[in-house]
């Protein structure tokens, strides 16, 4: 007999027959640490579903700008467009759909936005230290300066979005 998952507990195909629901890699353990803990968190009455209200809040805080519309696309995708109760499997399938949409790229430019306090699109030396600091690194004023030295293309002194990824895949080429 065939069923949509590996879950022992899985509905027949024949009785159920939607659309299979696989996601375009497998997640990471963070990740599938942050999608157990989002359910949890957000089906307080514990009953082992969340609605589309609450998938959109969970998307939201994890950094997708996704709207009413966009829930409803992501759910049509898995023939579970009329679906209020969502299951953890379809939670966890939707949500990996959009994590799986993400590039790194995405997750540098996300992380330069949030580093960016002033909303100005350059990271001052101050910021850059702050940051250094509260990801626990041990990195000398020296070599703050070194470092905003080689990827300050345009020498105003300020870190831009160019020059932040820059600082990020620095690493990669080596």
């Amino acid at each position: 007999m065939a069923f949509v998952t590996q879950n022992p507990y899985a509905t027949p195909l024949f009785l159920n027959p939607r659309p299979e629901r696989v996601a375009k890699r497998e997640l990471t353990k963070e990740e599938q640490d942050e999608v157990t803990f989002a359910f949890g968190t957000l089906d307080t009455e514990k009953k082992g579903f969340v609605t589309q209200k609450q998938l959109k809040v969970a998307l939201r805080a994890m950094g997708f700008p996704v709207k009413k519309a966009d829930i409803q696309e992501l759910l049509r995708r898995f023939g579970e467009e009329d679906t209020q109760q969502l299951t953890y499997e379809l939670f966890r399938t939707a949500i990996a759909e959009k994590l799986c949409e993400r590039t790194p790229e995405d997750d540098m430019r996300r992380a330069f936005k949030l580093f960016d306090v002033l909303g100005v699109g350059k990271i001052d030396v101050m910021t850059l230290r702050k940051i250094i600091k509260s990801l626990g690194l041990e990195i000398s004023d020296n070599e703050v300066q070194d470092m905003i030295s080689e990827f300050d293309q345009d020498r105003d002194g300020l870190i831009s979005e160019a020059e932040f990824m820059a600082i990020m895949t620095a690493g990669a080429d080596m």
